[in-house]
């Protein structure tokens, strides 16, 4: 009887550390912008802020640039650290499908505030590196938002 509540026990503690060492990546995603020393939320004149979202069931990152959207596939996932997740995924430029690592790093973890960086290489070798700082949509709230002017036309 012992040896039961023992395992009971043990088995019950080895699923609350699964649990707990899974990082919770959220859906939706803002773009924070630092500016005088402080997160906000800026919104381009001539374009929306950049937002990431991941859809789970369909195993995609949408990654929405303010003008345009990257879609990426999800190959696989890991996590890397307490802070840290990574992303193994599949985009295509020109039809043609490449590789790279989207990874999501906290900076910090009580507001939520992660850094998204990846890069993404076009058929001549250039590399286009990306970095985001973001926090779930749910979390804007607690940030200024500053619509940029919109001096003159485009």
């Amino acid at each position: 009887m012992r040896k039961s509540i023992l395992i009971l026990l043990l088995l019950n503690a080895l699923c609350l550390m699964a649990q707990n060492s899974k990082l919770q990546i959220e859906n939706n995603w803002i773009n924070l912008t630092k500016q005088k020393g402080k997160y906000v939320l800026l919104y381009p004149c001539y374009s929306e802020i950049s937002q990431i979202k991941i859809n789970w069931e369909q195993k995609t990152i949408t990654i929405n640039y303010g003008q345009e959207d990257d879609v990426f596939k999800i190959l696989n996932s890991k996590k890397v650290s307490d802070k840290e997740q990574e992303f193994n995924v599949l985009y295509s430029t020109f039809g043609n499908p490449r590789e790279t690592v989207v990874k999501v790093k906290f900076t910090n973890l009580e507001k939520k505030i992660a850094e998204w960086s990846f890069t993404l290489t076009d058929d001549s070798g250039n590399e286009l590196k990306n970095i985001y700082t973001m926090i779930p949509v749910q979390m804007s709230r607690y940030y200024q938002k500053i619509k940029e002017p919109c001096n003159g036309g485009m």
